[in-house]
């Protein structure tokens, strides 16, 4: 007998029952002929069993059809979440969730599970928030939030979402806001019951070079034990291997909402390149492969650039403008800005196109960017965006993002607030100052697209 989704995810996860202790749960429900029908749930797996209060809950709480379920499970519940996809309902909160596929006009059979690993050092299925996790997600067959769009009772309950004091555009928006973020790009699309156990132990940076020595930093979220990383390493010259083994040394830096550690390795004085290798018990997690002059922390293409316009006054000036006169080269100066970061930056030559298409070798890296030195959302430009960023999801999976030479004291909430709904990356002047010291650094496009994903906001 094959081994079924459900039954790899359970496998999987088995070695971090000991890290977890709860079970963030978010439920979004609504009567249908009195019976409760689940439209998007996320159960998020946690090493603690804090609560997450949701700001529109009680505005929300006055339509009498639309439950929202907010708790936090005991994580030996577990299987009673799993066995939604046998028994395709779950008690809580002393109501009964139906959580069925929609077709042909009725709630027919229990979802399907399907087994993934995000994040999967760079490799896997999502890369947005830079956290590995193992996930089992309902198949798009028959559930999918597109197909519920065409029932009568989701009509009715979406005019009341925009009739609230705080109004929803419809179900998705309220499905974002609540569950949080979709892991997969396109919202109607998106799978409405998902289980995520994520392990939340990644890289901070691009390694850095002391004396022959490479530092590394990375974070561990709190419940993760320390004592159960591990770091490999590889260096490399041209297509040769120079050194391999494992890193054991490592020192806390930083304690908060994730204790920072600092590891370090000696390195060969012929080094052209150094891979690090991260995992969580036996589980690679993160991975970053850097080449001398980002060890280093040089930047050849700024040298390069530096030679026809010294100390980069004009790059500057255009960046961070503070006369009129410079505001018409805010968006080259950004073109340049990702260009110093490691991407190769060009503009379409449709009319109907982005400001900036930025890409590398690796066909999962790819920014779509609109420049403004205005209000994000001026003339609509999230949704336009929006819009543009759906027709490359076929072949690829890009960040889309807003840049704006505005400080971000000057962003309205509202705007703020509308970018993430549609997961567009908001880019402030502050953030861009901030990317240009990575760049500095010699960053990498991957870390670059981490702290873009941080600015997002994530689910965990």
């Amino acid at each position: 007998m094959s081994v079924s989704q459900l039954d790899m995810f359970l496998s999987e996860i088995g070695k971090l029952r000991a890290d977890y202790q709860g079970i963030d749960a978010r439920i979004v429900a609504f009567d249908w002929n009195g019976t409760w029908v689940n439209l998007a749930s996320r159960f998020v797996l946690s090493p603690n069993l804090r609560k997450r209060p949701y700001r529109h809950q009680r505005s929300l709480s006055r339509i009498g059809e639309l439950c929202l379920i907010s708790d936090t499970i005991p994580v030996e519940k577990l299987i009673e979440i799993t066995d939604i996809f046998a028994n395709g309902h779950l008690s809580l909160q002393d109501k009964t969730i139906q959580f069925r596929r929609w077709g042909n006009q009725k709630w027919d059979s229990p979802y399907v599970p399907v087994f993934s690993c995000l994040n999967n050092s760079g490799r896997g299925n999502w890369d947005r928030w830079n956290v590995f996790a193992y996930s089992l997600r309902a198949d798009e067959s028959g559930g999918s939030m597109r197909e519920l769009l065409q029932n009568d009772g989701i009509r009715r309950l979406e005019s009341k979402l925009s009739s609230l004091p705080a109004p929803f555009t419809g179900i998705a928006d309220l499905s974002t806001d609540f569950v949080g973020q979709p892991w997969v790009h396109d919202i109607l699309s998106w799978n409405r019951l998902e289980i995520v156990a994520p392990i939340q132990v990644n890289f901070v940076s691009s390694a850095k070079l002391e004396n022959n020595r490479a530092m590394i930093l990375y974070d561990v979220a709190p419940g993760y034990q320390i004592s159960k990383v591990s770091m490999g390493y590889v260096t490399s010259q041209a297509d040769r291997t120079l050194t391999r083994g494992r890193i054991a040394n490592r020192a806390k830096v930083k304690s908060g909402q994730t204790d920072t550690y600092q590891s370090s390795v000696r390195i060969p004085s012929s080094t052209e390149g150094l891979t690090l290798i991260l995992s969580y018990r036996g589980q690679e997690v993160d991975r970053q492969t850097t080449n001398r002059t980002v060890i280093s922390g040089e930047n050849a293409r700024i040298t390069s650039y530096a030679k026809s316009d010294p100390d980069l006054e004009l790059f500057h000036r255009a960046i961070e403008p503070q006369e009129k006169k410079d505001l018409s080269h805010f968006e080259d100066a950004v073109r340049v800005l990702f260009t110093f970061l490691g991407f190769s930056c060009m503009k379409p030559m449709t009319s109907d196109s982005v400001d900036i298409i930025a890409f590398t070798d690796d066909p999962q890296q790819v920014l779509l960017a609109e420049c403004t030195t205005g209000a994000p959302d001026l003339h609509d430009k999230v949704g336009k965006l929006a819009n543009r960023r759906n027709a490359y999801r076929k072949t690829t999976s890009p960040v889309a993002m807003i840049a704006t030479s505005l400080p971000i004291d000057e962003i309205s909430a509202v705007d703020q607030d509308r970018a993430r709904k549609d997961g567009i990356v908001v880019v402030s002047r502050e953030n861009l100052i901030e990317l240009f010291t990575m760049a500095n650094q010699g960053t990498t496009p991957r870390n670059v697209l981490g702290y873009l994903s941080q600015l997002l906001g994530s689910p965990f």
